[in-house]
């Protein structure tokens, strides 16, 4: 008998060019919870969504963003425009936009709500990893999301722009992010099919698979590792995918435009 804890889905799998990578996965807990989150890289921006999350426990369904040192205050900037800082306490935001945390920012295309926890903590290395031993002392930064609906967000420099960057949901079917400075665009299917994906044009795909469209190239991974052939279409050009087997299923494979 399967134990409750673990994946039921073999949905997972990614694609890199050697400097930009996107990765998806299906989770399914059994009588649990079940998501699909991708992750897609603009060199030293990382695109997080979430999307799809059935939860069927009696507890509510919390997404850290991060938790971290934190030796200066935290900036929070509201879809307002207000920016406010916090420094100790656990405060409950309303539509955020942006958190600086250090040298690092998170960036919500659509504001979310946030719960912020700022406290002086102690942790123990070995209750997270076996390997280790240690501790840490100080002050700490932890900011989460409550809730089921689809969202996602950026981590990045605090000094550096994000403008350009993309995230677009279709529930129970895709995840595209794009960037127009690098012109990198990222498809995840959690769901064979078409459509028409503002700022890529028509896609088509046979598989569950993850894409990646360059300058020159089209990358995909076939995610559910089965080593069969892999059908896509960009704007009417069709390519296919050979998707490897053996040890090297869910390898991407690489095809000119």
């Amino acid at each position: 008998r399967a134990r409750a804890d673990i994946n039921a889905s073999p949905v997972v799998g990614g694609v890199s060019d050697n400097v930009n990578s996107g990765v998806m996965l299906n989770m399914h807990q059994k009588e649990k919870l079940e998501f699909y989150k991708s992750v897609a890289t603009f060199e030293d921006a990382v695109v997080f969504t979430l999307s799809d999350v059935i939860n069927k426990t009696a507890c509510p369904v919390n997404t850290t963003i991060d938790s971290k040192r934190c030796a200066a205050p935290v900036e929070v900037l509201f879809a307002d425009e207000k920016v406010q800082s916090f420094s100790d306490g656990i405060f409950d935001l309303q539509q955020v936009s942006r958190i600086v945390c250090g040298e690092t920012a998170y960036t919500f295309p659509e504001p979310v709500n946030v719960t912020l926890v700022i406290e002086e903590k102690t942790v123990e290395w070995n209750t997270i990893t076996l390997w280790t031993n240690g501790s840490f002392s100080g002050k700490s930064a932890t900011f989460y999301l409550t809730g089921e609906k689809p969202f996602s967000y950026i981590v990045h420099p605090a000094n550096k722009s994000v403008a350009g960057i993309k995230s677009l949901i279709q529930e129970n079917f895709y995840h595209a992010v794009l960037d127009e400075k690098s012109n990198i665009k990222y498809i995840f299917f959690f769901a064979p099919g078409e459509v028409e994906i503002p700022g890529i044009g028509k896609v088509s795909c046979d598989r569950k698979a993850s894409v990646m469209i360059t300058e020159k190239n089209i990358l995909l991974a076939e995610t559910e590792q089965n080593g069969s052939q892999v059908n896509f279409a960009l704007n009417g050009k069709e390519y296919k995918f050979a998707a490897p087997s053996g040890i090297y299923a869910g390898k991407s494979s690489v095809l000119l435009r």
